[in-house]
């Protein structure tokens, strides 16, 4: 039987800010709204991305969802540094005759962003810039190798590196919180894909030259709290 794909950082972020989105309106409820035009303010931001492209065997698959934590540091009336960890996890299986077989997958995503600001209004901005990642990929493939409650394992890893321009708007509801989106667009350069397979064949884990790019485009919505 075929089980359920497993998205579960994805689920656990979503819960997450479905609990602390009213604690941190109640929060800042006295609070006008005002956009930050001086000094440093530092927050945390989590951003959903419902249609994440992933690169899988050296082939694309159909979108997935992500989720992230953002480090959104807002210096002066116009600049925003914006640290990203982010993290894209697919599990699939399938148990035939008492063997199972199937694939899984993690994009892990460490970056950054640099981001002009500009106000929209009272209490809204929008902003655009680039943001540069490093996504570390890995996929683990499982099947039957003809023995009786036998698999083959092959798994393969691999750095990308992310780059593009974005442009977002939020609307700060308090000067400690804000709802926004944003849409990218970029190049993803991939880098070269190191397998390993068990039970293992005679001679090192084998190197595949599969470096290229793609065009990427990205959409996400971002909750953001400031201290």
């Amino acid at each position: 039987m075929k089980k359920p794909i497993s998205q579960s950082p994805l689920r656990a972020a979503l819960v997450a800010s479905t609990f602390a989105l009213p604690l941190v309106v109640a929060h800042a409820a006295a609070a006008e709204p005002t956009l930050h035009e001086e000094g440093v303010h530092v927050g945390l931001g989590v951003g959903l991305a419902p249609f994440e492209l992933v690169v899988l065997d050296e082939e694309v698959i159909p979108p997935l969802s992500s989720a992230g934590l953002y480090l959104p540091i807002d210096i002066g009336a116009s600049f925003r540094i914006e640290p990203e960890v982010g993290i894209l996890r697919y599990t699939e299986s399938v148990r035939l005759d008492g063997v199972e077989s199937g694939v899984a997958l993690t994009n892990l995503r460490v970056g950054v962003g640099f981001l002009y600001r500009a106000a929209l209004g009272e209490s809204g901005q929008g902003y655009v810039g680039p943001r540069l990642a490093l996504v570390l990929h890995s996929e683990e493939k499982r099947s039957p190798n003809g023995d009786e409650d036998g698999t083959n394992t092959t798994t393969k890893s691999r750095s990308d590196f992310a780059l593009g321009l974005v442009g977002g708007a939020e609307h700060f509801f308090t000067p400690s919180f804000s709802l926004g989106a944003e849409a990218q667009l970029g190049m993803r350069f991939l880098g070269d894909t190191t397998t390993e397979r068990e039970p293992a064949p005679d001679g090192p884990p084998s190197d595949a030259d599969t470096s290229g790019f793609l065009l990427e485009t990205r959409s996400l919505f971002f909750a953001r709290v400031f201290f």
